[in-house]
């Protein structure tokens, strides 16, 4: 009985060392734990850009590995997020007083949570940065500029102060942000007028008001594009301030050549493949689309193609770019040029049905950079 005792005990010794306690134990520590193999995994970036002056963000998304249906939520008061990962600001953020907000979301399958921190970087948008009238004689002979979404607007000493801000405005008008607004391409756009020094002129009456100048080989409707500093060459024409017009005549010229400064030089230098004057790009298969199909009547630039082919191929896209927005932006009633008879479609629907590789042209650029104009704003500007 003794022995069985003494057996009992020494086993139970040797239990209580291979269980911690002193020396002698286990040295190597606690087993580590591992992931639940089932919770949720993050499969969106830990880092988002957005643009000042829109809630929208982006969405959260995380996968699970049976399947299961997941829910999701951000912490903080900034932030908003659906259950279904719909990241937005719950205030519209202001680059110039915040840039840069972190937070922490969750994504959860019922049972299992997964979190990740994040953070969301606000891009400056340029489009809301309007400046003042400057008075600089260092562009002469322009002698007042205003800067509104990098574009520069040089104007002639003749031209009154209210011209130049109906213009200004009106390129705004252009860059208000919506939902269609692809904010990626937005900023190309933007960022490629700052860098290229793209720029606008304004002028009296019309070329005939000038002197001719010699690079213009004393043609008196050409007027030097060289305006000083980095503002040489990246601009297309002049837009008039002609005393007693008014309306429908203002607002279209105003519109065209805007939109031939817009597309003719921004766009060509942002968007290279789409935008080009070669006979293989988007643009100029539409065009060609809309001459094919007796939309764009084209004689009017006959005298051209004699002389240049290359820039009546220029021509003839720019103004066809210029009749496509228009027309995909409805304004050819408030701008009078309904009946016209170098463009017969005025309409959405008509660009749509009529012209399928214009409209498209349209959609995956112009829709994605510009705004269509609030036709409100145009009117208390024009009428």
């Amino acid at each position: 009985m003794l022995k069985v005792k003494v057996q009992l005990l020494l086993c139970m010794s040797l239990l209580a060392a291979s269980c911690g306690g002193g020396g002698g134990g286990d040295s190597s520590g606690p087993i580590a734990s591992t992931p639940d193999p089932a919770s949720p995994v993050f499969t969106s970036s830990a880092s988002f850009s957005a643009a000042e002056n829109q809630t929208a963000i982006g969405t959260v998304t995380a996968t699970d590995s049976d399947s299961s249906s997941l829910t999701y939520s951000v912490s903080g008061s900034e932030l908003a997020m659906t259950s279904a990962g719909v990241l937005s600001f719950v205030s519209a953020p202001d680059y110039e007083t915040k840039n840069s907000y972190t937070a922490t979301v969750t994504a959860s399958d019922g049972v299992r949570t997964t979190t990740q921190n994040i953070t969301v970087t606000v891009t400056d948008d340029a489009s809301d940065n309007r400046g003042s009238i400057v008075n600089d004689q260092l562009y002469s002979p322009f002698t007042r500029y205003i800067d509104v979404g990098n574009l520069r607007i040089f104007s002639r000493p003749e031209v009154s102060n209210d011209f130049i801000e109906t213009v200004a405005s009106t390129y705004e008008a252009m860059l208000v942000n919506t939902s269609s607004i692809d904010i990626t391409m937005r900023n190309t756009f933007l960022n490629t007028l700052k860098n290229y020094s793209v720029y606008q002129r304004l002028g009296y009456i019309g070329g005939s008001n000038y002197p001719p100048e010699s690079e213009c080989d004393a043609d008196p409707s050409c007027i030097s594009a060289t305006a000083g500093g980095s503002y040489l060459d990246n601009v297309v024409d002049y837009i008039w301030e002609v005393p007693g017009e008014a309306g429908a005549d203002t607002l279209n010229s105003v519109l065209e050549h805007l939109l031939h400064t817009i597309t003719s030089v921004g766009f060509n230098l942002a968007f290279p493949f789409e935008w080009g004057f070669d006979q293989s790009s988007p643009l100029d298969v539409a065009t060609q689309e809309a001459i094919d199909k007796g939309i764009y009547d084209v004689s009017g630039y006959s005298h051209i193609l004699q002389v240049d082919a290359a820039l009546y191929r220029k021509i003839t896209a720019q103004e066809y770019a210029y009749w496509l927005i228009v027309a995909e932006w409805d304004l050819f009633g408030l701008a009078g040029l309904v009946g016209h008879e170098e463009f017969s479609i005025g309409t959405p629907s008509g660009v749509e049905t009529t012209l399928p590789l214009g409209h498209k042209l349209y959609q995956d650029t112009v829709a994605k950079v510009l705004s269509v104009p609030d036709k409100d704003v145009l009117t208390s500007l024009f009428f």
